[in-house]
């Protein structure tokens, strides 16, 4: 059923919220994509329900994508439901499930699968201490490069960041 179809379905009345998947290949993509989707739920019969990124990820497998670069996608996607006011985002997977380094769907973890720590442990330590008890965020974009400003102990923050971006900036 399309989405605009079963959102008025009655039987559906217990329907709190809506949980998605958003994969995609550029994380900053999501803003877009989710202000739309909030928006037709809130021109729904259900304009309360929340909507939630309960699974998103990227893999590093090789030849395609480096542990550093599965990093800095998953900050990427991080700021992009910070800009988008996602109110939980779900980041798949805590371990990798495998030790083939090709495989793709063996390599999403944020843990290798012996435990140990991917880079990404260490950006999410290093980005989520600037953004918890952040307020007042503002973002702007230009030619694709972004910029978002956050409020923190009487201090204005800003992380940099551009398509492919590897690495961010912290003002």
């Amino acid at each position: 059923l399309p989405f605009s179809r079963w959102l008025p379905v009655p039987r559906l009345s217990w329907f709190k919220g809506l949980s998605i998947h958003p994969y995609r290949a550029i994380p900053e993509t999501l803003v877009q994509d989710y202000r739309q989707l909030s928006g037709r739920v809130r021109n729904s019969t259900r304009p309360s329900a929340e909507l939630i990124v309960s699974e998103w990820g990227y893999a590093s497998y090789l030849p395609v994508r480096s542990e550093a670069t599965q990093a800095a996608l998953i900050a990427r996607q991080v700021l992009s439901g910070v800009i988008a006011e996602v109110p939980m985002l779900g980041i798949y997977a805590w371990r990798d499930r495998g030790e083939a380094r090709w495989d793709r769907e063996a390599n999403f973890g944020l843990l290798r699968a012996d435990g140990s720590e991917k880079p990404v442990i260490a950006m999410l330590r290093d980005l989520l201490g600037v953004l918890v008890g952040a307020k007042d965020a503002e973002w702007r974009e230009r030619n694709g490069s972004f910029v978002l400003s956050l409020r923190k102990e009487d201090a204005v923050h800003r992380i940099y960041w551009g398509p492919q971006s590897k690495a961010m900036v912290l003002e």
